[in-house]
């Protein structure tokens, strides 16, 4: 089994599995989901759900069938929760990430959780947050295009992404000029034969 297939096996296992939303609210849309909201603890006043750090962070992100697959087996427990619990299931917001009686988890339990699963699947060391790295920088390697990332990050600015993850695009350039020839040889412009 890759590093890829045993983190997404530690995440499927992961019994809360609420740790995915870092604290946010997520609703699902078709294949994917769209970022509505925060979910900060405030002192004094416990978790107060607020409004997207900016325009840009309210989102629609598409999903792969794998992540909908776990997703909606998250969903169906919670529904065979709510059954079983009646009453005492309150997940009346409705997030995907709760505890056993449907309340949300804080950013803080997120991260705990999360550290003591990736110990125990001996996966290297990283934080809960580091996840939102990780995608940026498989989504780069990939060769995806640098405006979809932003926009799957809630980036307000392409130039943002950039500056974050500029360091893990060092033959862009060389990249650059090799699709330009492909792209001209295809079209007759140059006939790499006849160069010389």
């Amino acid at each position: 089994m890759g590093s890829a297939e045993k983190c997404l096996s530690v995440i499927e296992k992961w019994k809360p599995a609420s740790e995915l939303t870092y604290g946010g609210r997520e609703d699902f849309e078709g294949n994917g989901l769209r970022v509505t909201g925060t979910l900060q603890r405030v002192t004094g006043m416990g978790l107060v759900e607020g409004p997207p750090k900016t325009k840009s962070s309210r989102r629609s992100i598409a999903l792969g069938q794998m992540a909908m697959d776990i997703l909606n087996r998250i969903r169906g427990k919670q529904l065979e929760m709510q059954l079983e619990y009646g009453g005492l299931f309150n997940n009346v917001a409705g997030y995907v990430f709760a505890d056993a009686l449907g309340n949300p988890l804080d950013s803080d339990r997120v991260s705990k959780e999360f550290a003591k699963v990736i110990k125990r699947a001996m996966l290297p060391h990283i934080r809960f947050h580091d996840l939102r790295h990780c995608h940026a920088s498989l989504l780069l390697a990939d060769g995806t295009n640098i405006k979809a990332i932003s926009e799957r990050l809630g980036h307000s600015k392409v130039s943002t992404t950039l500056n974050i993850y500029s360091h893990l695009m060092p033959n862009i350039q060389a990249a650059a000029a090799d699709g330009l020839e492909r792209q001209l040889a295809r079209r007759g412009e140059i006939v790499l034969s006849e160069v010389s």
